[in-house]
């Protein structure tokens, strides 16, 4: 078992090395694209069935492209400053291409010429999304649209979260798009979402349809994280339910900036950087919330020092964040992505390592791990510009988000359920201990009221003794005259030893056992006499009469006779035991 494993362990630190030179190459030279020095530009053809029913058309293919130049519909017509020009693909970003063997950089400004030809005339719609450019657009020579300022250095220009729908009427065959933007905020210059072109119908409806789609994407991220901190704090020992509440938490955050829903868009066009601060900020804060979360599930597999270290890492990462420009912030992230990934990959790769060991009681925490750490490795890709596609990441946070918390959910009610059982095992329990320290108590006085009588029996038969003695030295008086004057102070001291009052004694260690008979029952009974009392005390030891005339100094049937009229004062039925009525005080 323990040779396999080691091999696993070798593949995969491997796999790992692997994969962060990738992601380093990646970050550098991900979005190298291919050069193009012809002044050319090719037409994107748009046919009227292209355009049915609900469909859109993304706008992608090569156009003109004009580096440093703000140029007007005007300007591209003119000849000669149209051989000035360049072809790129379009979507894609400026960053690292090479115009006449000059590499250009994200920061800058240009000129974008989309010659489309559309079959024919209709009312249509262009929808244009960036997160920290500036444009300013025309189509078929009318000016359209401007959103932020586009300007030639960092002062001019102000830059705004685009997501706009520009409407206009098509031309039967070529129509021409220009539009200038700029950046000086961000790494990547350009547009990086392709353009959707549609009817205005068709646009306008598909900008609603996303609209809801996110608003419930981001209902539901809500509401987990309200429910998974709700528990937390129910169960604040089991913060598996914090950290994963406070991930949904993160990730409502960032997916609402970058949603369609433009959640407070007049406050983010005023503060685009702190915008994409908060973005980022989210984002990191939100594997951090992952890493605690895998932890604390899965403790025999991630170490604490590790998650530590991880830890001290994201607390530099926000200071960076933080207190870093923008444009920074931005370059920055390719770093502190490529070590973040590398955190995920090795989650990752013990995800994997629960179904290899067999760790079946938590197979849907795992599962759930491996399809946010896939999905967040293609949004990487995106972010780098490895690819050109929309965000995707909130898709496979949705599933995670239901994966584990159907998963903490269920190990909730299954500890819930095991604290009922044990509450109502605890209940019996006390119900029968109840039920033994009566047993216990009851066990216990009736060892005191034999202890009662044996003392009592003891005294009476002392009492008899003495009562010997006294009638001995009694009939001995008269014989002598030192003898007289002896026996007659043994028989003082004997008639003193005999007139104490030892009933009281025992009466007054009977109260010790039974507080509250006496006065109960002059209550109910006033008039017993004090005699009838100190009788009703002995026959609720259960003594017989002749014990009872024993401790007494009478006869068994003087104690039938006293019973009897005691029972009468007290109204009893002849049939009706007097002993069982007198332990009911």
């Amino acid at each position: 078992m323990k040779k396999p494993l080691k091999v696993l362990n070798l593949v995969f630190f491997v796999a790992f090395c692997l994969a962060f030179v990738s992601i380093l190459l990646f970050a550098f030279y991900g979005n190298l694209a291919s050069t193009y020095d012809d002044s050319e530009s090719n037409t994107i053809v748009i046919k009227t069935d292209d355009i049915v029913e609900d469909n859109v058309v993304e706008l992608k293919g090569t156009v003109g492209f004009y580096w440093k130049q703000f140029l007007t519909p005007a300007d591209i017509n003119n000849e000669s400053v149209a051989k000035t020009g360049y072809s790129v693909k379009l979507p894609g970003t400026w960053n690292r291409r090479f115009l006449n063997s000059k590499q250009i950089q994200g920061r800058g400004y240009a000129t974008y010429y989309i010659p489309i030809s559309i079959d024919t005339v209709m009312l249509m719609s262009i929808r244009i999304k960036d997160y920290c450019n500036a444009y300013r657009l025309w189509i078929n020579g009318e000016f359209v649209s401007e959103k932020g300022f586009p300007g030639k250095n960092m002062r001019e220009t102000i830059p705004a979260r685009i997501n706009t729908i520009n409407d206009f009427t098509s031309k039967k065959g070529l129509n021409e798009i220009v539009i200038q933007t700029a950046n000086y905020r961000e790494k990547y210059g350009g547009f990086r979402e392709s353009f959707l072109l549609g009817s205005q119908k068709q646009i306008k409806e598909l900008s609603i349809r996303r609209k809801v789609i996110d608003a419930f994407i981001l209902g539901i991220i809500l509401i987990m994280s309200i429910y998974q901190i709700g528990l937390f704090f129910l169960n604040n020992d089991r913060k598996a339910f914090l950290y994963f509440g406070l991930f949904a938490l993160f990730v409502f955050v960032r997916q609402a900036l970058l949603s369609d829903i433009q959640v407070m868009d007049s406050f983010i066009q005023a503060n685009v950087p702190l915008y994409l601060k908060v973005a980022i900020a989210s984002a990191v804060l939100s594997s951090w919330m992952v890493g605690l979360l895998f932890r604390n599930i899965f403790p025999e597999l991630l170490s604490q020092f590790i998650i530590k270290g991880f830890s001290l890492l994201i607390v530099l990462i926000l200071g960076f964040i933080l207190l870093a420009p923008i444009y920074y912030v931005s370059v920055g992230m390719h770093y502190i992505q490529a070590l973040i990934v590398l955190f995920l990959l090795y989650i990752l790769f013990l995800s994997l390592k629960v179904f290899y060991l067999k760790i079946t009681d938590r197979y849907i925490f795992a599962f759930g791990f491996f399809i946010v750490l896939i999905t967040t490795a293609v949004e990487f890709m995106i972010f780098n510009r490895i690819i050109y596609s929309g965000y995707t990441l909130h898709y496979g946070l949705i599933v995670f988000i239901l994966f584990q918390a159907y998963a903490l959910s269920a190990e909730f009610s299954l500890t819930n359920r095991n604290n009922i059982q044990l509450t109502e095992e605890l209940k019996s329990y006390n119900v029968n201990l109840e039920k033994l320290v009566k047993e216990k108590t009851q066990d216990a006085l009736q060892a005191k009221e034999r202890e009662l009588f044996s003392v009592m029996l003891q005294k009476t038969e002392t009492d008899n003794l003495l009562n010997e003695i006294y009638n001995w030295l009694d009939n001995a008086q008269g014989k002598s005259i030192e003898k007289e004057r002896v026996l007659n102070d043994l028989i003082i001291k004997v008639k003193n030893k005999l007139g104490q009052n030892e009933t009281e004694k025992q009466l007054l260690q009977f109260e010790k056992i039974h507080p509250n008979f006496f006065e109960s029952l002059q209550i109910a009974h006033p008039s017993l006499s004090q005699n009838e009392i100190k009788l009703s005390a002995y026959l609720k030891l259960n003594l017989t009469y002749k014990d009872i005339g024993r401790i007494l100094n009478v006869q068994p049937e003087s104690v039938r006779k006293a019973k009897s009229r005691m029972r009468q004062k007290m109204g009893l039925e002849s049939d009706k035991d007097i002993k069982d009525y007198l332990r009911s005080f």
